[in-house]
């Protein structure tokens, strides 16, 4: 299970509330939306009541798609989330829209809170920043209980995450509309590739390499993250975030991972007194 929260949250309730239920969306013809907890039209209203610009908070609890998740765990994952998201308040005190979304091939819960503490119409953000802190450990929970696919799980780690600018192409070609490429677009791309090629020869193997392969060819290093990596172009002053994959802090390429996997093994069997472990043949 993923957790994700939206950085929406101005504007009218219309529009996150009705993108929630709309059946017209391409995919949900056979697979609408369903509403699991609350009004929608309750929850639009309480959003416009708020004359303060951060009005809602949204955001989704999705599956991988070959997890099955029954009704009775869909209660308990709502329930333990609005625990943590409304510590300290009562029913009557806050509101939630609760929307199952299965279109895309695989299992999702959204959810939409006004940011309004009910009884006295103070501001109430459920996910304030650093909000996975407290709601990792509600994740966590529950992918290792239930044995759910971990988006921590380091054997599931990618060597490289989808471009912003293609999940946008995605979802045009959905309303069959096509949005052109701009120059930033195709410089991240040579950028990409070429670090790409320089991983798969064994010349860059960590975070580090990344950085020194960046700098010398003659781009500057704007700011790192804990997940990303942004550049610019000294000529033309361009700026270019790259995130995920082995941009991140911590990324070795996935030889290394399944060497120390390896390793990892021998050793165990060697402290449990098997002097020749059993090795299952990997298939690559």
């Amino acid at each position: 299970m993923l957790m994700k929260v939206f950085p929406h949250g101005t504007g009218e309730g219309d529009k996150p509330s009705r993108y929630l239920v709309r059946p017209d969306y391409p995919g949900r013809d056979t697979a609408p939306p369903q509403v699991l907890r609350g009004d929608p039209a309750m929850t639009r209203a309480l959003i416009d009541s708020i004359e303060r610009r951060w009005k809602f908070t949204s955001g989704v609890l999705s599956w991988h798609p070959e997890e099955k998740i029954s009704e009775a765990q869909e209660e308990e994952v709502m329930d333990a989330f609005e625990q943590v998201a409304f510590a300290g308040l009562e029913a009557d005190q806050r509101n939630i829209l609760w929307v199952r979304h299965t279109h895309a091939g695989h299992h999702e819960l959204h959810f939409l809170i006004p940011r309004l503490e009910l009884s006295s119409g103070k501001d109430f953000n459920a996910c304030p920043p650093g909000w996975q802190k407290d709601f990792d450990v509600f994740r966590d929970r529950f992918n290792w209980r239930e044995g759910w696919a971990r988006p921590d799980d380091p054997a599931r780690a990618r060597e490289e995450l989808p471009k912003k600018a293609d999940l946008f192409k995605a979802r045009m070609a959905r309303w069959d509309k096509e949005i052109g490429e701009s120059d930033r677009d195709r410089a991240k791309v040579v950028i990409h590739v070429f670090l790409k090629e320089q991983v798969s020869q064994g010349l860059v193997r960590n975070r580090e390499d990344v950085l020194n392969a960046l700098k010398e060819q003659g781009l500057g290093i704007n700011r790192e993250g804990r997940d990303y990596i942004s550049v610019i172009v000294p000529e033309s002053g361009m700026k270019m975030r790259f995130r995920g994959g082995f941009y991140a802090k911590g990324w070795t390429p996935k030889v290394i991972q399944d060497e120390e996997s390896e390793k990892k093994k021998k050793e165990t069997a060697r402290r449990m007194g098997d002097p020749t472990p059993f090795m299952i043949p990997r298939i690559s």
